[in-house]
């Protein structure tokens, strides 16, 4: 027989039966663990039939404290770590309502309301729960540990500055979130080059002291527990040389100092009105001196407009003609269909005909209209003055100065009509005579 007793949740106890009910206890191979407080009746029955009951009462497990639980794991910045708030007994039955997390040096570690802790930087410092209904606190000490690094790398690790010139230096730390990153600077020759900490950081700012070479290091304090790192950075002085670029009238385009073998940088092409820009004088790729470079161009030149030919013929040569018509063709008929085109007296009183400025060459008949005519007159390029030779039909033409205007362009080149001068524009030279009157240089009344 078992006797009624008190046991608390949560226990085990070797009773000699092998079956339950009831919820807060459960009986397996005579074993009894206690789930829940409360009462319930044990049964024990026999193979033979017999039974024996017996009634058994669990009582409440009370919480007397409440503790902070965490990986067993070392913690670095960056990290983020779960904490787990327990009661004491981890079994009691009034569990707190809620908890409250806090860091005392937030600088290190936080922890948020989920109880994450959040390491920052490496130091040591408290983490306290609390917990309401029922009130209890705890803390707990948590070391954030350093972070060692175990390489170091200086940017750029070679380099090539002038005399005087100055550099920016950084140094890189291998793991990327090492948290021991002491280290100083220094130069292996100052005569050549020095390396100075910039102000509010870890970068140094290297000069250039003279042409030659010199190494500069990058080092980390020896420990006990870490050997001391370093990296180093090649540099090498040389001259600077003044390269200044001009324009062709002499203005001073862009001037700059450029490290000797390296190369100068041009400025955007300039612009002369007339002219193309054909590039500069001299190579600047490879500069090994003091450089003046100068702005190169070729003229545009404009193709001088066509001048319209003009034909002529003296009225004295045809005086028995009425009127006078021109008949002139190339590949097709130019001036009409015979018998052309009926011209009129120019302000010279010669008869007169200028076709478009298209037409470059042409073939002409001077005729009456009424059956008399010259000879075919074959490739006419150029403005032309005709007189008649009517002792022959068809009549013969002969070429002949123009009237006026050769007399008006011998006296401009002889300088004896000081009035009369010549204009060029567009390379085709033009004679204003003393009237006012225009006339290219061939003749034709403009």
């Amino acid at each position: 027989d078992v006797a009624s007793f008190e046991i608390i949740s949560h226990d085990t106890i070797i009773p000699n039966f092998n079956s339950s009910s009831g919820a807060p206890i459960r009986c397996a191979l005579g074993v009894l663990t206690c789930q829940v407080a409360g009462s319930t009746t044990i049964t024990a029955t026999h193979s033979e039939g017999y039974t024996k009951s017996t009634s058994f009462t669990v009582a409440q497990h009370s919480i007397n404290g409440i503790s902070i639980s965490m990986p067993n794991a070392t913690i670095y910045p960056g990290d983020i770590v779960q904490l787990t708030a327990n009661t004491n007994p981890i079994y009691a039955s009034d569990k707190p309502e809620s908890y409250t997390w806090s860091s005392s040096d937030e600088s290190i570690f936080e922890v948020n309301e989920l109880g994450q802790l959040i390491a920052k930087k490496p130091g040591t410092t408290t983490v306290k729960l609390t917990s309401t209904n029922p009130s209890y606190s705890t803390s707990k000490s948590v070391t954030v540990a350093s972070v060692p690094a175990t390489s170091i790398t200086i940017i750029p690790s070679e380099i090539t500055i002038g005399v005087g010139d100055t550099a920016r230096l950084s140094v890189v730390f291998e793991p990327l979130n090492a948290t021991e990153k002491d280290f100083s600077w220094s130069s292996s020759n100052t005569r050549y080059a020095t390396i100075s900490r910039i102000a509010g950081s870890t970068d140094g700012l290297l000069k250039g002291v003279k042409v030659g070479s010199a190494t500069i290091w990058a080092t980390t304090p020896s420990t006990l527990t870490t050997a001391s790192l370093s990296a180093r950075c090649k540099v090498t002085i040389v001259e600077k040389y003044s390269v200044r670029f001009y324009d062709w009238d002499g203005t001073l385009l862009k001037s700059q100092r450029v490290l000797k073998g390296s190369a100068a940088t041009a400025p955007v092409d300039p612009v002369r009105e007339g002219y193309t820009f054909t590039g500069w004088d001299k190579d600047f790729s490879n500069v090994q001196s003091d450089l003046t470079v100068t702005a190169q161009y070729e003229q545009i030149v404009t193709p001088p407009t066509p001048e319209s030919i003009t034909v002529r013929l003296d009225p004295q040569s045809c005086s028995s003609w009425s009127n006078v018509y021109l008949y002139a063709w190339d590949q097709t008929q130019i001036a009409g269909s015979w018998p052309g085109t009926k011209v009129s007296k120019d302000a010279d009183g010669w008869w007169s005909y200028t076709f478009d400025s298209s037409v470059t060459s042409a073939n002409i008949i001077w005729n009456n209209g009424i059956g008399e005519q010259t000879i075919d007159i074959m490739d006419v390029t150029q403005s032309t003055c005709y007189d008649l030779d009517t002792d022959v039909y068809p009549y013969e033409v002969l070429v002949v100065d123009c009237p006026k205007i050769a007399t008006a362009l011998d006296e401009v080149l002889s300088n004896s009509t000081p009035k009369a001068h010549k204009v060029i524009k567009n390379n085709t030279l033009y004679i204003i005579l003393p009237d006012g009157s225009k006339y290219s240089a061939t003749g034709q009344k403009l």
